[in-house]
């Protein structure tokens, strides 16, 4: 049997993929490879900034891919503290070994005064937590209102060193 010659089209959704950060190659992760990564910097917001009540601000964090591993598939995660309203996760950009990236989380501050601090980790692609250098997680510190972080207290998010050993700044 054939078919008729005349033959109506079928309509056909295409979808364009929205990429962001570094778009991913075809990167096959070395076998054993090891995942681990250092915090650089507080790129936006430093540690006891003052944040007026209710604003939105972004939280950025600069890593340094330590490991061996492409980070592909990576996020960072809300662990622990004042949530702020913080997402669940947000997406890590895919970043080669030795290179680095920036992380942003979108978040609010409280409406009381008082100091705030959230926790997050930052994980892999199958959901185990990266070690940031001798640390599990990383954290956003705020003031909001009229409170004030306590005098001579460092920031507490760590910094490296050259030696690649994490000390306070």
């Amino acid at each position: 049997a054939t078919l008729p010659a005349t033959r109506t089209p079928v309509a056909r959704a295409t979808v364009t993929p929205q990429v962001t950060g570094t778009p991913a190659t075809s990167v096959t992760a070395p076998a054993n490879c090891k995942h681990a990564a250092v915090l650089l910097a507080d790129v936006t917001v430093q540690d006891g900034e003052n944040i007026p009540r209710g604003s939105k601000f972004t939280k950025t964090w600069k890593f340094r891919n330590t490991g061996t591993c492409p980070w592909t598939g990576y996020k960072i995660a809300f662990a622990s503290g004042d949530r702020m309203e913080a997402p669940d996760t947000a997406p890590v950009p895919s970043t080669q070994p030795k290179a680095d990236v920036n992380v942003s989380v979108e978040l609010t501050a409280p409406l009381s005064d008082g100091l705030y601090t959230g926790f997050y980790e930052l994980r892999n692609a199958a959901g185990s937590v990266v070690p940031i250098g001798i640390e599990k997680t990383f954290w956003v510190k705020i003031t909001v209102g009229n409170a004030t972080l306590p005098t001579g207290q460092a920031p507490i998010n760590p910094a490296p060193t050259t030696s690649g050993t994490l000390t306070s700044q």
